[in-house]
Parts: structure tokens; C-alpha cells; sequence
């Protein structure tokens, strides 16, 4: 079996505090050679104090919690202690390809005085410090769109993170004064590409800025869009590109398309049709069945073998998979049988999962795949976070399968009836109440940026959310090498 990381160290600290809650200390190294750092807490006897939600967990959980922490590249401000929360959202083009990602961060919790909007303003000591290291980690090679204040636009230019990567998106608040167009102007001469919301559209035929963006960003959602069609076809015959945001169903985004924008950025790609009467092609079939035979609570390793051997390119990708590096296994593993002994019954449910749902979304935009991806290694990674150390396989599954629905073209009820899976985790996935679906939820408040919502139920699972951004950041490199070690989808011949 292949394991992401080892322990390196032995016991380097041990204390017992007045709550006889014992704290044992190790190193752990992670594949890539970064330092983790594993904390483990046992508790004697339940503990009659506040709980510190930067230490110990409060008591009579049903399992201990274990506790990682990145301490080669912990996601805190260092100057002001305050921990950071950073995700990416995707921005797509007309073929639901990934254009570019924005980018929003935090310093800290938000407060009831702040505005329901959670995307973060960047100022350049803050952007230098959180973004620099980490940006191509984090968008994988595409533009960032990334919110400057004024104060920032007016440094020097070199200061900024390098105009390849990002794309420069101009605050509300910020008026065409003749300083601000000056900062604008060097920008656009250092090479760097400018975005503003629709307010731009306000002084229209007065606004010097639209001289110099490159991309309007509009609010799909709001009522009245419609009446700005006539501003927009105006402005287009300047180069300027219009992003929609704001598009969270399939009809939105047809709209949009008809509307004429070019971007599109909001929660519609992870929705199935409206129209779920459309027949399911027997390829998928064929894959869905095999994710049936997949998560029966008894595992036969000989009907297992039969259905993989029955699809040439998943009996490929799995030889393959066993035969690279990453697994280190010698001599060549030529056999489906001594694949799957190998693997073992964990590994093998794990990695068939993947690859069958690579295959099953070969018709469906890419991202698609990647957010399930994610979902499934940060929900599994939560696991030891939130009581449930050993139900982090089915944790996994959860996140993995939470986008079946529009992965299939079906709704997850019709979906759930045709598999195996245990009762909390459909339950799960219908959306039902327990523990399961409650970090799914919170997975999800986290990945669309919904910073009020994440941290009440950061809260209700007495998680510590601190740790939460270095394993959303690891959730996406094992995704990267997920998607590479798997090799490209294969377009299955039509039924």
C-alpha cells in the first residue's frame, strides 16, 4: 500500500496538562519532503474546562483526533498571527473550459459588520507574503484574478505579483480620479491586464478606464441585468471581454451565453440539466457498474476482476498505475488479479473509484472532475480532524461521488438506487442530516467562498479551520497527480 508520508522523528514532546490530556509530538515528512507535524491528543477522563479550539478538541468524542499541521509552509501571516484562508474559483470560457481562477483570501473570521461579500481586497505586503510562493500551486498555470486596493495600484508596480500570472481587478469603491487612471496607465504598461465590476458602466461615456481594461465583470443575479445589453454591445467594440458571475444553473449560463459574454464564473458547471429524462449511454452503464460491484460491503476480488477485465482502458490504467513509480512495486505486475492483491480491498475502491468517474466525465467540462477530486481528498483528509479517523475512506467517497448527478445526467436519487453504498452515506449524498453531509458541507461552503457559512460549521464540528487551507492546498496537488498519474480520459466507443 502506498503511503503519502512517514514518520521520521520519534516522540519529541510530551505533556500532560491539568485536564490529564496527554500531547505527544512526532514529525511526520510527507512524500514531497515537507515537515508535518503530527499531534496526537488521548484523553484520560473528560475535561471540565473551555475548550481551547487552537489545542485540544473537547472530550467524549467518538474517536481521538489527530491533528496535521504543514509547519514548513503553514498558510498564517506571520506579522499579525492571523491565519489565512485562500481558495480559488474557476472562470470559464463558452466551451467550460477553465480560463482563469479568482482568487479570494482572508485574514480573519468575518464579523457581522463586514459586508456579505467575502472576496478579499489584496494589498501588495500582504499579496507578496500569501500569494507569491504558492500561485502557480494554486492556479496551475492560468491567470489569477486578484482584487488590488488603492494603495497597492499606487506602489510601484514591481512590487506586484509578475503580470503573467495575474490578472489586476479594481475595487468599487475606487473613482476615475486623475492619480488612480495614472496607476492604472503604468499598469497597462508594465504589461499587466485590468478588470473592473459594472460600475464601470457608469460613467460610460465619460470613463477614461475604459480606455484601459480589458475585462467588465457583471453580476448575472441581479435583477435588471438584462438592461445593460445596450452599454455592453457599445463597450465590445473596444476589445472588452465580459464576465459573467453570478451563473449557478445551466439556464443561466445558456442566457449568458445568448447575452454575449465570454467568461463565465458560478456554480453552474457542478449542476446536472434541468431536462433528467435523457437515457444514460451504455458505456456509463457499464461504468456505474462497476462502481456497484465497487462498494458492496463484501468485496469479491474475483467478480471485480472479471468486470475490469471486461474494459480494456480501465485495465490498463490499472496496471499502469500499479507499475509506476509512485507505488514502487518490483518485479512488473502484469496480472488484474495480483493488481488488486496488492492494492488491497482500501486502495483498490479508492483508485477504481477515480479512474471509473475520470471515465464517466469524459463528455463533461474537466473541472468538473477536478472539484470532485478535491471534495473527495479534502473531505478524506478532514476525517481524523473532526472524530471520524476511521471513516475517512467513506469521507472520500462522499466528496467523490458528490457531483454524480451532474457527472451522469441523472438525479442522485434515481443514481443512488442502482448502488450499493452504505445508509450514511447515501444519506449523505441526498442531502440528508449527519455527520457525513455535514463536512461535505462544509467542503463546499469552503470551495465557493461562503466564509460566514464555513465558519459556523467549522464551528459545529469543532474543527479547528486554521488547518483547513494547508489541506485544501494538498487536496489539490494529490489531484494534480491524480489526473496526471491516471493518465488522459479515453473517449469510449459510442454504444
Amino acid at each position: 500500500m502506498y503511503w503519502p508520508f512517514f514518520i521520521m522523528a520519534a516522540v519529541v514532546d510530551c505533556t500532560i496538562d491539568f485536564h490529564c490530556a496527554i500531547r505527544i509530538q512526532l514529525f511526520v515528512f510527507d512524500v514531497s519532503g515537507e515537515t508535518l507535524d503530527l499531534v496526537a491528543l488521548a484523553h484520560t477522563r473528560p475535561s471540565t474546562g473551555t475548550r481551547n479550539r487552537k489545542t485540544a478538541p473537547v472530550v467524549n468524542q467518538p474517536e481521538d483526533r489527530i491533528c496535521f499541521r504543514n509547519t514548513s509552509k503553514q498558510w498564517r501571516n506571520q506579522e499579525q498571527n492571523m491565519d489565512v484562508y485562500l481558495v480559488r474559483k474557476p472562470i470559464f470560457d463558452h466551451r467550460q473550459s477553465v480560463f482563469a481562477y479568482e482568487i479570494l483570501y482572508r485574514t480573519q473570521p468575518p464579523t457581522s459588520a463586514e459586508s456579505s461579500r467575502n472576496e478579499s481586497v489584496a494589498t501588495t505586503p500582504e499579496t507578496d507574503a500569501i500569494f507569491h510562493p504558492e500561485l502557480q500551486r494554486i492556479t496551475r498555470g492560468r491567470k489569477a484574478f486578484i482584487r488590488y486596493d488603492s494603495d497597492a495600484l499606487a506602489a510601484d508596480c514591481k512590487s506586484l505579483l509578475p503580470a503573467p500570472m495575474v490578472i489586476v481587478e479594481l475595487v468599487e469603491e475606487m473613482e476615475p480620479v486623475t492619480v488612480f487612471i495614472d496607476s492604472c496607465q503604468r499598469l497597462k504598461d508594465a504589461g499587466f491586464q485590468l478588470a473592473m465590476g459594472d460600475f464601470a458602466l457608469q460613467w460610460e461615456s465619460t470613463n477614461p478606464l475604459l480606455e484601459l481594461v480589458d475585462f467588465i465583470r457583471i453580476d448575472f443575479s441581479q435583477p435588471g441585468v438584462a438592461d445593460i445589453q445596450d452599454a455592453m454591445q457599445r463597450i465590445a467594440s473596444r476589445g472588452i471581454k465580459f464576465l459573467a458571475h453570478g451563473v449557478d444553473t445551466r439556464e443561466d449560463f445558456e442566457a449568458a451565453q445568448e447575452a454575449g459574454y465570454d467568461y463565465f464564473q458560478g456554480s453552474f458547471f457542478g449542476k446536472p440539466a434541468t431536462a433528467t429524462s435523457t437515457e444514460i449511454p451504455g458505456y456509463k452503464l457499464n461504468h456505474l457498474r462497476i462502481l456497484h460491484e465497487l462498494n458492496r460491503t463484501d468485496l469479491d476480488f474475483s467478480a471485480l476482476e472479471r468486470v475490469i477485465k471486461q474494459d480494456a482502458a480501465l485495465s490498463y490504467k490499472l496496471l499502469t498505475c500499479v507499475n509506476s513509480v509512485a507505488f514502487g512495486i518490483r518485479p512488473t505486475v502484469s496480472s488484474i488479479r495480483h493488481a488488486l492483491t496488492l492494492l488491497g480491498e482500501h486502495e483498490i475502491r479508492k483508485w477504481a473509484s477515480m479512474v471509473i468517474l475520470r471515465d464517466l466525465a469524459q463528455d463533461k467540462p474537466t473541472e468538473l472532475l477536478v472539484t470532485s477530486l478535491v471534495r473527495a481528498n479534502l473531505c478524506g483528509s478532514l476525517a481524523p480532524l473532526v472524530g471520524m479517523r476511521a471513516k475517512g475512506q467513506e469521507l472520500f467517497l462522499v466528496g467523490l461521488l458528490s457531483l454524480l448527478d451532474a457527472i451522469v445526467g441523472q438525479p442522485m436519487p434515481e443514481i443512488m438506487q442502482n448502488m450499493p453504498l452504505g445508509n450514511d452515506i447515501q444519506t449523505a449524498l441526498l442531502g440528508g442530516g449527519n455527520q457525513y453531509r455535514a463536512v461535505l458541507s462544509l467542503v463546499v461552503s469552503y470551495e465557493r467562498g461562503d466564509l460566514e457559512r464555513f465558519y459556523v460549521q467549522a464551528n459545529e464540528l469543532r474543527l479547528d479551520e486554521a488547518l483547513v487551507t494547508d489541506l485544501y492546498l494538498r487536496s489539490i496537488d494529490l489531484t494534480e497527480e491524480a489526473m496526471q498519474l491516471y493518465g488522459p480520459r479515453v473517449d469510449p466507443a459510442k454504444p
